[in-house]
């Protein structure tokens, strides 16, 4: 088993090591000469099915389906009277219905490895300014999702197995594709991923393209389904605002920024919908109250720091001979998170109170 494999499967098990109802069967007979294979098989087959049915112990814990095959329907701690499982096995298919078991996931991992390859060349040359072929690309990203479109394990198995690559790949595909002129590919692209994943970030910037590409009425139509699909998404708003600003509807736009703005609740997301509103409003003629608006930002950022300020002093132990840390740069909210996890920033370490420190 890969050490990938293992991982996925640890952390949908709740720190059981996976194993195969045949290989344990193997195990369990190996080092019980007298036990009779029917009736165990029969006994674990019971047990496996019972937990994914939901039995729980007395306690009101799942069943651990290996000890329930020993010893009747009961828990790990219950069975055994340890709290932590992580040296013990667990039926691979018994961790919940839909989970993949070890031979699944292995088979998708053969099977995706070329697909992956392909995206971290794609990366690759981009990331050495190659000129990029957007028909071809919108040709692959389709392949793939018709390889992982119709069965929900396949594509956590593929995006964890890349990294998060093919991800990182995806997000930013359909503005670029349409940035190309080809629109109505970004656009089926994008209708086509949320299916998938990142429904918040494939459905706000089709909104975007279509609007960009003068599609008012599409457009419009993609703002509402957002919104009544997302309506305290901080992002989805401000995109909202964005496409209408494409299409001169400046009242519009300014009030979606605005309703952005009051949704934020962490500074980036702040940032965004100031980023779009003050230029906006000093379009307008607005200057003075852009510049307030602006001011008052800027006000609430320094307090905010000279809070952060008073609390580091108060910490346990002295930082008076540590000189304080770089100003962090910014990281995006669809960029790898900085901590290493491999999920992106916004899934990850962008709700953590303090920051992660990063590159652009």
């Amino acid at each position: 088993m890969t050490l990938m494999v293992f991982e996925i499967q640890k952390r949908e098990s709740r720190t059981f090591k996976p194993i195969s109802f045949d290989d344990y069967v193997a195990r369990h007979l190996a080092a019980n000469k007298d036990e009779k294979e029917t009736d165990f098989r029969e006994r674990l087959r019971h047990a496996v099915e019972s937990k994914r049915a939901g039995q729980r112990c007395d306690c009101g814990e799942p069943i651990w389906a290996i000890g329930s095959a020993e010893t009747g329907y009961s828990c790990f701690t219950c069975t055994t009277g340890e709290s932590d499982p992580s040296e013990d096995f667990e039926i691979d298919m018994a961790v919940a219905p839909g989970t993949p078991t070890v031979e699944e996931m292995n088979r998708c991992l053969a099977e995706f490895k070329p697909l992956i390859k392909r995206v971290k060349t794609l990366l690759w040359e981009e990331s050495q300014g190659k000129r990029r072929q957007w028909s071809h690309e919108y040709a692959f990203a389709m392949e793939i999702y018709e390889v992982v479109k119709g069965d929900a394990k396949r594509w956590p198995i593929l995006n964890d197995a890349s990294d998060s690559r093919v991800l990182d790949w995806l997000i930013p595909l359909p503005l670029n594709l349409a940035g190309a002129g080809l629109v109505q590919e970004a656009a089926r692209l994008s209708l086509a991923w949320a299916e998938i994943t990142e429904a918040d970030n494939f459905l706000p910037d089709r909104a975007v393209l279509l609007a960009e590409a003068g599609l008012e009425q599409e457009a419009r139509q993609q703002i509402r389904a957002n919104i009544e699909r997302f309506p305290k998404d901080a992002w989805v708003h401000i995109k909202a605002g964005a496409a209408l600003r494409e299409l001169k509807d400046l009242t519009g736009a300014e009030a979606y920024f605005r309703n952005g703005l009051e949704l934020a609740d962490k500074d980036y997301d702040r940032e965004g919908a100031l980023d779009y509103l003050i230029p906006l409003l000093r379009e307008s003629g607005r200057v003075t109250e852009a510049a307030d608006l602006e001011a008052a930002e800027q006000k609430r950022l320094r307090e905010d720091e000279d809070d952060a300020d008073v609390d580091i002093a108060h910490l346990p132990g002295s930082f008076d001979d540590e000189p304080l840390a770089t100003q962090v740069a910014k990281v995006g909210r669809n960029d790898p998170c900085p901590c290493g996890s491999g999920k992106k920033y916004k899934k990850c370490c962008l709700d953590a109170s303090v920051p992660a420190a990063a590159t652009e």
